[in-house]
């Protein structure tokens, strides 16, 4: 069963996830600060504030966070044989997903306002969550799918 569709979606999730984590939430101040999930670079010494610990906590619950949806993720491909405990697991990575979004642009707003910037500029790691969320759609649609073929078996035998 993992030669379906929903395991590719499912692991372009996992891929998608891991690209969340190489590339780069935002851009402040023209390109000086660059935050990533687990790390921020090029700020200044004089600006850095030790008693910030929303931004550290941050940087530890985003990169967590995103582990958690990969693993969900290649753990829901491999539960095939109960669907509806699939559809579940993908509905739960959703909303894992729809937190880490959240997380991701209150953590990047956090670090502007701490740093008295005007400016940013959001990276491309911000969309993958978004299409990771379509993808588990279609996902779950596929799983849907397949459980009506299996139950529409079971009623002709």
């Amino acid at each position: 069963m993992l030669q379906r569709v929903q395991t590719v979606y499912l692991f372009l999730v996992f891929v998608f996830s891991l690209l969340y984590l190489i590339f780069p939430l935002a851009t402040l101040d023209n390109g000086e600060i660059i935050i990533q999930a687990y790390k921020i670079d090029g700020i200044p010494n004089e600006f850095i504030k030790e008693d910030n610990k929303l931004t550290n906590f941050l940087q530890i619950v985003l990169p967590v966070m995103v582990f958690a949806i990969m693993i969900l993720s290649i753990y829901t491909t491999f539960m095939y044989r109960k669907r509806m405990y699939q559809i579940k697991l993908s509905r739960l990575n959703i909303l894992l997903l729809l937190i880490l979004v959240v997380a991701s642009f209150f953590f990047a707003d956090t670090i502007k306002n701490n740093l008295s910037l005007k400016e940013i500029s959001y990276g491309v790691s911000l969309l993958f969550p978004f299409i990771s969320m379509i993808l588990l759609l279609l996902a779950i649609k596929a799983i849907k799918k397949d459980e009506a073929l299996v139950r529409s078996a079971d009623r002709i035998r």
